[in-house]
């Protein structure tokens, strides 16, 4: 089998693409990814993944600087330090770091979380199309940048906080630094390929086992350079500076994985909440591939599909005709990485429908692959016929751009589908949760943190990670309209939350010493004041002895 390298063939798609044209059809890709990646970016916290994520991780930041603690403590709303039962530790900490930086800066706007996101998943671009461009030339990239810019799954969760984003960004800048490592031994490109397998492992957990198959191939590519003036065997066991490469790559990576359970263990007596995170996640769940199937429809579409299996079937062939290229390896490496990480991980799969966030280097670099190869063997079939050529390049032109803008419509109604639906979340009567936001941002300026305590009523039925995010403070769930005397004399100020679209969970739930009393001051309280469509309110409701602050939710 020969050696994977890189084509060094001139490219012959250059003529087709004016030095002109070609960069403002690059402008226009990162522009318009620019936008998309960026829309919706200052947004309150609401219903769906990307609020969810966003309200835990980033309340997981505003805990630590808050405590001046390092640890994640993404559920937690009280004012002492929160204890390791608080703590998670089910993921790597490079998104809280870089959200605990910000929020330090900027504060605590939903926009400064969404800065880390936004921002990797606007430079994953330019990584991709540096890459793309020096392994297989312009065309390539400008392809491999619109494919991945024209996927609806990396358009609806740009800005969701997650470690997907950043963990992709890394990874990319590991491959690229080792391919030119491979190119010409670099310290410094060395240095990059180790920093940025750091970064992406501390960012998520598939860094990991892409980091096993990017350290197989130094060591293939070593062992292939390997002369067998003799000895087969002693020519490959003969000290390479692939093997170099290697040992001191999988240390690194071994440091990363170790260092970081060292420290779980270290702060919560052990990584027995890590192992039950785990099995839980990888839980086997039934109708996985059902769910996987319609979800990849709306979230990747038959276009990418189709690419990526093209480029498998080339792939394929390639290798058994030992011609593959160097580029292959970047899409293997990624499709390997999430079938890995879907099947693992099949319960967190099923819940988290951007699970599958991966495949978006595979299909866009599969993509550009297969489509450059299609046209180099077409030149090469039409070589000795000028006329048949011209019409085939201005075809396979004009089909490309009407796919790629296709594409590119269809992601930006699947957008505005997946905004709607909160961040695809697959939820029946979704109801994106825009008055609990505004009723919870209101409430927690009304009341100080320091001295409300919000008992939740099972009437507010609706309430989340989102909503208690904005209330930020002591809290607690209850199914009666008492308050607590203990409270009172702790010098803390009861808020009691209801919805009052509900009055059979209400006004029933009261004792009944009290019922007459409480439906009197709900009527007498019925006009409240409107915030942004929602009806929402506050008042003081005298009880037996103590003061007991109401808030109200919903038009009564």
């Amino acid at each position: 089998m020969q050696e994977i390298a890189a084509t060094s063939a001139a490219d012959p798609l250059k003529r087709l693409w004016p030095r002109r044209l070609y960069r403002a059809a690059v402008l226009v890709v990162f522009v318009l990814h620019f936008f998309a990646s960026f829309h919706t970016v200052a947004n309150f916290w609401q219903w769906g993944h990307a609020g969810f994520n966003g309200a835990g991780f980033f309340q997981g930041a505003r805990n630590s600087l808050r405590h001046e603690m390092v640890v994640q403590t993404p559920y937690y709303t009280g004012l002492e330090t929160p204890g390791p039962g608080e703590y998670y530790t089910d993921h790597p900490m490079a998104v809280h770091f870089h959200m605990i930086g910000l929020s330090a800066i900027f504060g605590s706007g939903e926009w400064v979380g969404r800065l880390v996101p936004t921002f990797y998943s606007f430079a994953t671009l330019f990584i991709l199309f540096f890459l793309l461009r020096r392994e297989v030339g312009r065309p390539a990239a400008l392809l491999g940048i619109a494919l991945y810019a024209a996927t609806p799954l990396h358009q609806i969760f740009a800005s969701m906080i997650d470690h997907e984003q950043g963990c992709i960004f890394w990874l990319l800048l590991c491959i690229h630094a080792t391919y030119r490592w491979l190119d010409k031994s670099s310290p410094g490109w060395f240095a990059t390929a180790a920093l940025s397998i750091s970064f992406a492992t501390q960012f998520d957990w598939p860094a990991y086992y892409m980091s096993f198959f990017l350290m197989l191939y130094v060591a293939f590519v070593g062992l292939k350079q390997s002369s067998p003036a003799g000895s087969r065997l002693r020519a490959w066991l003969r000290w390479r500076r692939h093997y170099t490469w290697a040992a001191i790559f999988s240390a690194v990576v071994l440091a990363n994985f170790f260092g970081f359970f060292g420290w779980i263990a270290a702060i919560r007596g052990g990584i027995g909440a890590m192992i039950h995170a785990f099995f839980w996640r990888s839980a086997e769940q039934t109708g996985y591939l059902q769910v996987l199937f319609e979800r990849e429809q709306d979230l990747h579409g038959w276009l990418l599909y189709s690419l990526g299996a093209a480029w498998l079937i080339s792939a394929t062939w390639r290798l058994f005709a030992r011609k593959l290229e160097r580029i292959d390896l970047l899409p293997a490496l990624f499709l390997v990485t999430q079938l890995i990480h879907s099947t693992v991980f099949s319960q967190a799969g099923k819940i988290h429908c951007y699970w599958t966030y991966y495949l978006g280097p595979f299909f866009a670099v599969a993509g550009a692959v297969v489509l450059l190869r299609v046209w180099r063997f077409a030149q090469e079939k039409l070589q000795n016929r000028s006329g048949a050529r011209f019409v085939f390049n201005q075809t396979a032109v004009g089909v490309t751009l009407i796919a790629l803008l296709a594409q590119g419509l269809w992601t930006a109604k699947q957008q505005r589908w997946g905004f709607r639906s909160g961040t695809a979340a697959y939820v029946q009567h979704y109801d994106d949760g825009y008055d609990l936001a505004t009723w919870g941002r209101e409430l927690s300026a009304r009341f100080p943190r320091e001295k409300v305590y919000y008992l939740i009523h099972k009437s507010l039925f609706r309430p989340r990670l989102e909503f208690e995010f904005y209330l930020d403070a002591p809290k607690k769930k209850q199914g009666h309209l008492g308050t607590s005397a203990q409270l009172i004399r702790k010098g803390k100020q009861p808020v009691l939350l209801l919805d009052l679209n509900r009055p059979q969970q209400t006004i029933p739930a009261c004792p009944a010493s009290r019922r007459r009393h409480v439906g009197q001051a709900l009527c007498r309280h019925g006009s409240l004041t409107a915030f942004k469509g929602a009806q929402t309110g506050c008042l003081c409701l005298p009880s037996p002895g103590q003061e007991l602050a109401l808030a109200l939710a919903g038009q009564p």
